[in-house]
């Protein structure tokens, strides 16, 4: 069955490659920050470890929603290990502290996309 969203096959395809790489990003930027979230330490571990717990929760939503809109699309969502850390943006930097530094550039490079 033919996909008829507006556009043709090659921008529907284009669409798609953008939204797998998004999936990618943000799949990389859900697992560094369940990292940041079971290994933070520090006199901020609390209001640390909940506010990533926040964070990841919402990120698994966006994951979602952007595998659903790649298959609306007709257009596969890459789910696997190997084709999302291919497709990733490079790892962030190993940290068991975040600081400001370092999360906030993550997360600024995922919104930007």
């Amino acid at each position: 069955m033919k996909i008829n969203i507006g556009l043709n096959d090659e921008a529907r395809l284009e669409v798609g490659q953008i939204l797998n790489l998004l999936l990618a990003d943000e799949y990389m930027l859900y697992a560094t920050t369940r990292d940041y979230h079971w290994n933070v330490t520090g006199p901020e571990f609390l209001s640390l470890h909940q506010q990533f717990e926040s964070q990841y929760t919402q990120i698994a939503e966006w994951i979602d929603q952007i595998a659903e809109r790649a298959r609306s699309i007709g257009i596969g969502a890459r789910g696997n290990w190997v084709d999302l850390t291919k497709a990733a943006a490079p790892p962030p930097i190993q940290v068991r502290v975040c600081p400001p530094s370092i999360c906030f550039p993550n997360y600024s490079r995922c919104m930007k996309k």
